[in-house]
């Protein structure tokens, strides 16, 4: 047996374990979603997205924190991506406008 078979056949062997790895998780995943969205459509309505968080082990409560916690940290990682985009624009013009005066 060459070196090329050989490597031909482990390459088929190890493509076709991780083909079954990623089906067998695609279809773990999908059980599991569908098992939460059967169990927990019910409990989805308007006051679950405008109500505050209870207590633990009271019924009931929302989301209202937690979208709102998550409005502002998408915010705040905007501002940074667009301060740094900024800051990079700027080097790297500056940067590219000294290498032309050198030619």
């Amino acid at each position: 047996m060459n070196i090329i078979h050989r490597r031909r056949l482990i390459n088929g062997l190890v493509l076709t374990m991780s083909s079954i790895a990623a089906v067998f998780g695609l279809f773990m995943l999908t059980w599991i979603l569908g098992n939460v969205a059967y169990k927990g459509i019910a409990a989805i309505n308007w006051d679950f997205f405008t109500e505050l968080p209870t207590p633990p082990g009271m019924e009931g409560g929302g989301l209202a924190n937690a979208i709102v916690g998550m409005a502002r940290n998408l915010n705040l990682s905007q501002c940074i991506a667009e301060a740094l985009n900024l800051t990079v624009s700027a080097v790297k013009a500056r940067l590219f406008r000294a290498r032309l005066q050198l030619r």
